[in-house]
């Protein structure tokens, strides 16, 4: 599975046999669209989007992989009973740390609307000269034994 970064706080996650774009209008599946606190289904990407306050939060299982988006999530921690709504992230995308360690992600991809924020989120997350990358590449089977942080690059 390959993700991309298209921005703020858009992602297109490229499986085997589905693409999802996340965006913050929800979550699409080709071109089929989920807004909304529930449980979907579709191309066989499971979706399950928890409302918190202002926020959906997004828990993507796509070829294996979960893969959870904190949405807008300012840097309050998560609700403990909102974390039960959610499985342990293979890869979680966030614009905050402080929910990081209650998640317990093999992968970490941080995501700011500007390059000031992004900085004090790398140096939250103990990163020192990150190199953009233009997408991450992860299988399930390949996920990191630590937990490591990856830098995306804004996709053209």
């Amino acid at each position: 599975m390959e993700i991309f970064w298209l921005g703020q706080s858009s992602f297109k996650l490229k499986g085997k046999g589905a693409t999802v774009l996340i965006s913050p209008d929800g979550v699409s599946v080709e071109e089929k669209v989920f807004s909304g606190p529930g449980e979907y289904e579709s191309k066989g990407v499971m979706i399950t989007e928890v409302s918190l306050s202002e926020n959906i939060i997004y828990s993507i299982v796509i070829d294996r992989l979960n893969i959870v988006h904190l949405g807008n999530l300012d840097q309050g921690n998560l609700e403990k009973e909102r974390l039960e709504e959610i499985d342990q992230a293979d890869v979680l995308l966030t614009p905050q740390s402080a929910s990081v360690a209650d998640l317990e992600p093999k992968i970490i991809i941080p995501y700011s609307s500007d390059g000031e924020s992004l900085g004090k989120l790398l140096k939250e997350l103990g990163v020192e000269n990150a190199e953009p990358q233009p997408k991450l590449s992860v299988t399930k089977d390949k996920l990191p034994e630590e937990p490591m942080v990856v830098v995306l690059e804004h996709a053209k």
